[in-house]
């Protein structure tokens, strides 16, 4: 539940039940609402599921606020220099977008490329880029570890994790990732 500018009240939920994964949105106040139902519970549809629901539901609850993660993603993938430079100019502009807090935003951007694009490689680059701008966002080191993880660098993503435990004693994902990579390693 919360409050959207345009939109108002809304009522979002998802859930897996019997091998189908859906979602719920919900704008009583200006009649509005989608369903996202998909049949099929394979790593690769909930991977599709994700990405719809993370992309679309984000744009339709702002509606009609232009996605920053969208407008920029090639030109992240592309320069990141010039990216940051054009996403902290268009940031401002709260009126028009959403997606403007950064290290967010390269961390989703990361986990597309890294997912949906098939491309932990660009995730990679994506993430060490941030963690330069955010060197103590846990988080970010957090996932830069999984991105390692999933191009089976396991020497790196350790190193990653072990960051991203530094900032956060209690992070438990990156305590299970550095139990597995150790049985990897051995």
């Amino acid at each position: 539940m919360g409050v959207a500018e345009i939109e108002g009240f809304y009522y979002g939920k998802t859930g897996t039940s019997f091998g189908i994964q859906s979602s719920l949105l919900l704008c009583p106040g200006s009649n509005y609402g989608k369903i996202l139902i998909l049949n099929n519970t394979s790593d690769a549809a909930i991977d599709d599921w994700a990405h719809l629901y993370n992309v679309v539901e984000t744009d339709l609850i702002m509606f009609p606020k232009i996605n920053l993660l969208r407008h920029l993603k090639e030109d992240f993938i592309t320069d990141h220099k010039k990216a940051k430079e054009r996403f902290m100019v268009l940031a401002k502009e709260e009126d028009k977008y959403h997606n403007t807090n950064l290290n967010f935003t390269l961390n989703a951007l990361a986990y597309e490329l890294m997912y949906v694009d098939e491309n932990p490689g660009k995730a990679v680059e994506i993430l060490r880029f941030a963690i330069q701008e955010f060197p103590e966002d846990g988080n970010l080191h957090d996932s830069l570890g999984e991105a390692y993880f999933v191009a089976k660098n396991y020497v790196e993503s350790q190193k990653s994790y072990t960051k991203a435990l530094e900032i956060n004693p209690d992070n438990n994902n990156a305590k299970a990732y550095l139990s597995e990579i150790e049985k990897r390693m051995q």
